[in-house]
């Protein structure tokens, strides 16, 4: 495929998987989302994550077919504490080094050390994607449903049993409980410990890596910056190529690449191939997504509540958060009830 001339046809279906702060595009082009297609559309300082095509799909299946069995299910946990033990020694050795006093050489050794390991954060969290679970609590809401004649019980017994857990070797007793009264088989048993189980320690990993990652890796790159001459902010859109090329000494920070992909660039995988889209290209493959992951007829929406109770007010809908969230400053008023994919951005 021609990435200068992009097909936009091969791109038929486009589901929203994640939107976080910026994913470093030198990380991003080191590691794999998704075992299919997606696309990283990056904004700074925001990125949205999309699976294109059947990717979701495959996503869902992999998650249902791993963790039916449990021993997949411990193996997975295993790795997950494992990898934060790994996670607070590699931590305690950054704070070690005496980043000013070490030579240009040995910086560079820190700085590929460092991103093989974000590289390795990516892989464990691979496993507890949203989409790994998709199919799993449709199962579960499923057998629940074939119990109980109140869909709005449904709905708060399978968010009680799918919620976050911390980490042992059995489930708490209220959730044993409830499975037990519904007749629950050994397959629902470790669909319900994998998604809580594995939820946690998820959000534990995140929890612990940002925190490293503010406290030990920042200053490091803030070094790196300043000796040669690239801004943090030019660092986190800078792919690993051209990383090693400028720390070689072979190419100087990449001014006009980078006035490009301040305005947004994406990363994309497709049919095998990835590569990073900028430019003219960029606008076109944004506007592409826009226009089909953004309904024009909606009569309901669901999700979760910031907070318990009821209210009456005007909604006030935030679908693409790019392009709606100034002209939604501008009309909020006290009183209106905000719906959006994560409240935090707002």
């Amino acid at each position: 495929m021609n990435f200068d001339k992009m097909d936009l046809e091969q791109i038929k279906r486009a589901q929203f998987a994640a939107r976080e702060p910026d994913v470093p595009l030198f990380w991003q082009t080191l590691s794999t989302y998704a075992k299919g297609d997606y696309l990283m559309l990056a904004k700074p300082p925001l990125s949205e994550v999309y699976y294109l095509n059947s990717s979701g799909n495959i996503e869902s299946e992999i998650g249902y077919n791993t963790f039916r069995k449990v021993e997949n299910v411990k193996e997975i946990i295993l790795k997950y504490s494992s990898f934060l033990d790994r996670l607070e020694d590699f931590s305690k050795r950054l704070k070690k080094e005496n980043i000013r006093g070490i030579e240009d050489e040995e910086i560079k050794k820190l700085f590929y050390e460092i991103i093989e390991f974000l590289s390795e954060v990516m892989e464990i969290y691979k496993y507890t994607e949203a989409a790994r679970f998709e199919k799993i609590e449709k199962h579960i809401y499923n057998f629940l449903d074939k119990k109980i004649e109140d869909k709005n019980k449904v709905k708060e017994i399978l968010l009680k049993l799918i919620s976050n857990e911390k980490t042992t070797g059995v489930m708490n007793e209220e959730k044993s409980n409830l499975l037990r009264v519904f007749g629950a088989d050994d397959e629902i048993y470790n669909f319900v410990f994998a998604v809580s189980k594995l939820s946690y320690l998820r959000f534990k990993l995140k929890e612990n890596l940002m925190k490293v990652v503010q406290e030990d890796i920042y200053p490091i790159l803030q070094e790196i910056g300043t000796r040669f001459k690239i801004t943090l902010e030019e660092m986190f859109i800078t792919k690993i190529d051209e990383f090693e090329k400028i720390l070689d000494g072979k190419t100087k920070p990449l001014e006009e690449i980078y006035k490009k992909r301040m305005k947004g660039y994406a990363f994309l995988q497709l049919n095998g191939k990835r590569e990073v889209i900028e430019g003219t290209e960029f606008e076109r493959l944004d506007e592409h997504i826009h226009n089909l992951t953004i309904k024009k007829e909606i009569t309901e929406i669901k999700g979760q509540t910031a907070m318990k109770g009821k209210i009456i007010g005007k909604v006030r809908k935030i679908m693409d958060y790019e392009r709606e969230m100034k002209n939604f400053i501008e009309r909020f008023k006290k009183g209106d009830i905000i719906v959006t994919g994560m409240t935090q951005q707002t």
